[in-house]
């Protein structure tokens, strides 16, 4: 019987293999469709996460609760 481990890493490398392989087996126009994706993912990341920052800040000048404890 194989450990979880082992099968977790057995499943990676698959993984890991097909995306590489589909991405070389892809053309130049589903590589440009791949990249504007990436970009888009990127920028909708950042803006969550500021948007989160200034949730936050406003939540601790409101009501003293912060993410992280003060001393």
């Amino acid at each position: 019987m194989e450990s979880c481990r082992e099968v977790e890493a057995w499943y990676l490398r698959i993984v890991l293999n097909f995306q590489k392989k589909w991405l070389e087996d892809s053309d130049e126009a589903d590589k440009i469709i791949i990249g504007k994706c990436a970009y888009k993912a990127s920028l909708l990341t950042n803006l969550t996460c500021v948007i989160l920052l200034i949730i936050s800040a406003l939540l601790y000048l409101l009501t003293s609760v912060a993410l992280l404890p003060s001393s």
